[in-house]
């Protein structure tokens, strides 16, 4: 039996998520179309006849990525019946647990801070979604609150891009069921990235933070302690001390070492 080639479907996939994978690992300076025909496996030639630049390369990323949402929209809507039905589908597959990689969407958000042109793309998209719900029967606020944006300002994304944070995605998967889990990860790793010298977070500071829905600190102090030790499971490089005042963080290294 003689081996076929891939269908061009299959290739152009393999040539996304490779691409995902690196901007996740290289950074997105890194992206770059020699380094992602290797990350596929295939010829420049072959990533060349997918993709004719990079800027089709980077279009690709969040086309696809748009194009899976919509697909999930749709599997949703073809259970939903009467008013509102656009805006419950849309609502169930922004919310359902996703099997798509959280490295992809980690790539696609780094690919639109260092090219917000390519926001257009997802606006098209969501000017259809709300197309649809305009004309779905429902109160005028009701559908309005599908179009709730957050405006950063420039001085603050400005930030974000110019000193990201790394994370490892594996840790992000293995505590992904624990949203505090992600939230006390996400705060170590930020912590740590800047950290000096040891400084002491008292606990009623920790429970503003973290834990504004628990009656009482003793019980917000219980419950971050659990989530912390499954952070620490999968951080084990963190330095830190639990006591009586607070958690008191110690310089250590990053999760994920930055490169140079």
């Amino acid at each position: 039996m003689t081996a076929t080639a891939p269908v061009p479907l299959e290739t152009s996939q393999r040539i996304l998520e490779a691409a995902c994978a690196l901007v996740v690992r290289d950074g997105y300076a890194n992206l770059t179309l020699d380094a992602v025909a290797r990350e596929a496996n295939v010829s420049k030639g072959g990533l060349l006849y997918h993709f004719p630049s990079k800027r089709a390369l980077l279009e690709g990323m969040v086309q696809h990525r748009c194009q899976q949402f919509e697909q999930d929209v749709q599997r949703h809507l073809q259970r939903e019946t009467g008013r509102g039905r656009w805006l419950r589908a849309i609502i169930r597959a922004s919310c359902e647990p996703k099997e798509i990689p959280l490295q992809e969407g980690a790539a696609i958000f780094a690919v639109l801070a260092n090219d917000p042109e390519l926001l257009e793309l997802v606006r098209q998209h969501r000017r259809r979604f709300e197309e649809r719900i305009e004309e779905d029967g429902l109160d005028p606020e009701q559908a309005a609150l599908w179009s709730s944006t957050v405006v950063l300002s420039e001085r603050f994304f400005a930030e974000i891009v110019a000193h990201p944070v790394p994370v490892d995605m594996r840790a992000l998967r293995a505590l992904k069921r624990s949203p505090l889990a992600l939230d006390i990860y996400a705060w170590l790793t930020y912590r740590n990235s800047c950290l000096k010298q040891p400084v002491t977070i008292p606990w009623p500071a920790l429970a503003a933070q973290f834990g504004s829905g628990y009656a009482e600190v003793r019980f917000f102090r219980r419950a971050f302690l659990v989530e912390l030790h499954k952070v620490i499971t999968v951080y084990s490089a963190v330095r830190l001390d639990v006591a009586e005042a607070g958690v008191t963080l110690k310089p250590s290294p990053p999760h994920v070492p930055r490169l140079r």
